[in-house]
Order: C-alpha cells, then structure tokens, then sequence
C-alpha cells in the first residue's frame, strides 16, 4: 500500500516539474521570437507621426456696444434701488 502511494505521488510530482518546465521553455521560446523580429525590425516603424496642427487660440466674447450698454443701465438701476 505505501509503495502504491509512493510512485502515484512520484507520479504526481514529475508530472508536476515536466509541466512547469514545458511552461518555461514555452515562454522563453516566446521571447527569444519577439526579440528576433525586434532584432530586425527599425525601431521607428510605425511610431512617426505627422505634428499635428497647434489649435487656433482661444478667442474670449466680447459684448457689443448694445450689449454692454443694457448691462450697464441693469446695474445702474440695481445699484438705485438697494
């Protein structure tokens, strides 16, 4: 019985270490491909980009002259009756 339990937990074990090391040599397989195609590759594909336009400055309302004459007779008549 003891022997039964041993080589299923040795089984259990390689098992374990033979996926661990698959997974390993998957991603450094993985890396070495995208370090080979960066290898070869110009470093500035792909990332120049025209400058875009700076956008015209902002251009603050002005009132017009009738504009700002109501406002100032509003204020001359709330500034009268307070």
């Amino acid at each position: 019985m003891v022997w039964k339990l041993l080589v299923t937990w040795l089984i259990v074990v390689a098992t374990i270490i033979w996926f661990v090391r698959d997974e390993r040599q998957r991603r450094d397989l993985r890396l070495r491909l995208q370090a080979a195609r960066f290898a070869v590759t110009p470093h500035y594909r792909g990332s120049y980009r025209e400058p875009e336009p700076a956008p015209p400055p902002l251009r603050r309302p002005t009132l017009s002259a009738a504009n700002r004459a109501f406002l100032q007779d509003f204020i001359d008549r709330a500034n009268t009756r307070g």
